[in-house]
């Protein structure tokens, strides 16, 4: 720095006089990237931290058009379905049981498929043979055998009222799964979408800066219509 400065006062004026200007020319030049550099760190705003509990279901990079074929029939913006399977996923209980509901649903169809087509082929036949009755000229004839087969369904519904009540018992007990399963499915969501209010909710500056802006700009429109 002494070598620097010795130098400095040795030089003429003139080479002094063109130094600086050059020096002053190149601090100009370097001052303007660092003044653009502080207005571009000023302008960039702190990203929202994303909290890594947040169900996928619910981040924004999630689309509501999403497929997840979870639930048959249902759309893929059911945000029901959608949290509670991801809570499946994560948890062990909840994959038994969904695993036990889905075994169920396929042992009923099964349990009952052969009774099904037992009872389906025996009404057919009753029904057809009350519409052969119905065909034969002579009324008393038809009446006759209209009554033995009205008779003989009669046996056939007493011979079958044992599987009929095993049926319906196995029919309400599956009300009740399908009606239980979607109280489970509401407990354990409702305390995420809960909690996503409560971790996510928006910050209001945005809709307070849009209402001032438009504030703003009807005070110009009235300035402007009133003159």
């Amino acid at each position: 720095m002494l070598k620097f400065c010795i130098w400095f006062i040795t030089l003429p004026c003139k080479e002094i006089e063109s130094f600086t200007t050059n020096f002053l020319f190149m601090k100009n030049i370097l001052t303007i990237p660092c003044l653009l550099l502080c207005l571009l760190s000023c302008n960039q705003q702190p990203e929202a931290k994303k909290d890594p509990d947040t169900p996928t279901a619910l981040q924004d990079k999630n689309s509501s058009s999403e497929s997840i074929g979870f639930s048959k029939g249902r759309s893929a913006e059911d945000l029901v379905e959608r949290l509670y399977k991801e809570l499946v996923d994560k948890t062990a209980a909840l994959k038994e049981l969904e695993s036990k509901i889905d075994d169920l649903n396929a042992m009923k169809i099964d349990s009952t498929q052969q009774f099904n087509t037992f009872n389906e082929k025996n009404t057919s036949y009753y029904s057809a043979a009350d519409q052969h009755a119905a065909l034969i000229t002579d009324s008393s004839l038809k009446d006759r055998l209209k009554a033995m087969v009205a008779s003989r369904l009669s046996n056939y519904n007493r011979l079958i009222a044992g599987h009929k009540n095993l049926v319906a018992i196995l029919d309400s007990k599956d009300v009740k799964v399908h009606d239980l399963h979607i109280v489970l499915k509401l407990v354990k969501t409702l305390p995420l979408i809960e909690k996503f209010q409560k971790d996510d909710i928006p910050n209001t500056n945005p809709l307070n800066h849009a209402i001032n802006e438009y504030d703003k700009t009807l005070q110009k429109l009235d300035s402007l219509t009133n003159h």
